[in-house]
């Protein structure tokens, strides 16, 4: 069983933290005390920690530099509002910390970031090589811990090795659940930024009041309350890669400063008249594709045109084949040792169901199979209700395709493929029916 530390000086965070992360998969500690904490760290190795920035004795990043060679295979997430970004960017700089996440955090996001992270991260080469194995065993592919045997979705990742290599910005579009960050993550890794920091932030969570100051950073006196001059994410990101989730909820006048920001790579903290240099890449994600929120009004269009240089469209779960089964199978394998599926029933059952979650659903799923089914053997009834009664996917009841099929992706796809319907439709993960009707619709010779 992995472990995870997660250290906060409030005991109501802490307590909130530990309900929200508390999982069967992992072993979790909660401390109060960084100098406890760090005395944990001396005599025990973990996957994961997870600490404030703000607390007495200590901050956060001063815990990370005291246990950087401690800790050398944990991965390590700084959770801090916006006014400790100089200690933070200080502290990506020295490889001190892996991940930065902005409070207020949204919940999925955050139990999405820990989940993959202790799955991802291995305590030694002879694990490294088992989980490897492991995913090898039920036909999956294993790229920076996104799982696949569909072959749409692993072309996917060779287009994610491309989009990253050439530096510019990527658009990631996709249901809740598809694995966006963990895209974004994968380009990032793969890109020249690779050795300088990841900065996610979900645009939803922004305070409306300081979203200015928490982008772009103040100076002191800017503004009642600004005592010293604070650096934002954008300086956090330089560097390495900034990647704005949900970037449809960014407030009109954010947007137009945003564009600035890429076109110009520069910007200005709030109450400067100074200029300071911008060099991250930017990816950028929503599951409302950016071309809608343009036609609704919602989205500037000249902004959608400088991030959506590469558009990445991640297909659902129920698009993919028999990913589900598979993966399925491979998570209860990781979650328990005994615990297998049995009849055919519950493997149609999880191949025919439309998965409105994803991967993050059926990682859900798993979780409560593992903790509810009595016997070994994985059965029907064992299913959650909503599963196990499901009739399943129907694509005529949804408007996923008009979301996902944007004339720019489908002349691509017909592009990469000689103009062969079918084959772009296979591209696409949409049946050669709905290809030919959006063909249509966007009147494409």
């Amino acid at each position: 069983m992995k472990s995870v530390l997660i250290v906060d000086d409030d005991k109501n965070i802490l307590s909130v933290l530990g309900r929200l992360l508390r999982s069967a998969r992992y072993e979790l500690t909660l401390c109060q005390d960084p100098v406890e904490a760090l005395a944990l760290c001396q005599d025990k190795r973990y996957s994961l920690i997870i600490s404030d920035q703000k607390m007495p004795v200590m901050t956060g990043t001063q815990l990370f530099e005291k246990i950087a060679g401690l800790q050398i295979r944990a991965s390590k997430i700084i959770l801090s509002g916006y006014s400790d970004f100089n200690e933070i960017t200080h502290a990506f700089n020295q490889q001190w910390i892996n991940q930065f996440i902005a409070k207020p955090w949204d919940d999925e996001t955050l139990q999405s970031i820990v989940d993959t992270t202790v799955a991802s991260v291995t305590t030694g080469d002879e694990l490294a090589l088992q989980d490897t194995n492991r995913a090898d065993a039920y036909g999956l592919h294993n790229f920076h811990g996104l799982l696949s045997a569909n072959a749409v979705f692993n072309k996917l990742f060779s287009k994610v090795k491309r989009a990253a290599i050439s530096g510019t910005s990527v658009y990631l579009y996709g249901e809740t659940g598809t694995g966006k960050e963990l895209f974004a993550q994968a380009i990032h890794n793969e890109s020249p930024m690779a050795a300088g920091p990841f900065i996610a932030v979900n645009c939803a969570n922004f305070n409306e009041q300081l979203i200015e100051s928490q982008l772009f950073g103040h100076v002191k006196g800017a503004f009642t309350g600004a005592d010293f001059n604070q650096e934002g994410l954008l300086a956090a990101a330089c560097g390495g890669t900034l990647f704005l989730d949900e970037i449809t909820t960014l407030p009109p006048a954010m947007q137009s400063k945003m564009l600035r920001v890429i076109q110009e790579k520069e910007y200005m903290p709030v109450g400067s008249t100074e200029k300071k240099s911008f060099d991250a890449t930017v990816i950028s994600a929503s599951n409302k594709h950016l071309s809608i929120a343009v036609s609704d009004g919602e989205f500037r269009e000249d902004l959608y045109y400088r991030l959506c240089v590469i558009p990445l469209p991640i297909p659902p779960l129920r698009r993919r084949g028999d990913d589900a089964l598979r993966l399925f199978e491979y998570f209860i394998d990781q979650l328990s040792a005994s615990k297998y599926l049995g009849d055919d029933g519950v493997k149609d059952t999880l191949l025919t169901h439309h998965w409105p979650g994803n991967v993050r659903q059926l990682i859900n799923v798993c979780q409560y199979v593992v903790a509810m089914s009595e016997g070994d053997e994985i059965s029907l009834a064992d299913l959650p209700e909503d599963i196990a009664v499901n009739p399943g996917y129907d694509s005529t009841k949804t408007s996923v395709e008009v979301i996902e099929l944007t004339e720019q992706s489908i002349r691509g796809a017909l592009t990469e493929n000689n103009n062969n319907k079918s084959a772009a439709a296979r591209a696409l993960g949409v049946s050669r029916m709905t290809l030919w009707r959006r063909v249509k619709d966007f009147n494409i010779e």
